[in-house]
């Protein structure tokens, strides 16, 4: 299997039909949106916040499950397997001031 764009070898778990750089590269070329809700919580996170602390800070508070479940579907948005890597391309797209 190779990658759909430059044609390198790619390993059996890739799903995505990209490698790194070619999938870095057009993630980053995307426009991508966050609700308001969304940049607060992200923004709470990366100040170093866990879960339980961001649904306390939140306006009006929610529940540590719900701040969970936004994370996981921001760092699905933004293409990352964790929340550090998620606040670091925000940043880098200028979503997070």
């Amino acid at each position: 299997m190779t990658c759909a764009l430059c044609g390198n070898p790619l390993n059996a778990s890739n799903r995505s039909g990209l490698c790194f750089v070619c999938r870095y590269e057009s993630n980053d070329a995307v426009p991508l949106e966050l609700s308001v809700r969304e940049k607060e919580i992200l923004r709470l996170a990366s100040d170093g916040n866990n879960s339980d602390s961001i649904a306390v800070k939140l306006d009006p508070p929610t529940t540590e499950q719900v701040v969970k479940n936004r994370l996981r579907y921001i760092r699905r948005k933004l293409d990352s397997g964790t929340t550090l890597e998620a606040c670091c391309k925000a940043l880098r797209r200028g979503l997070l001031v």
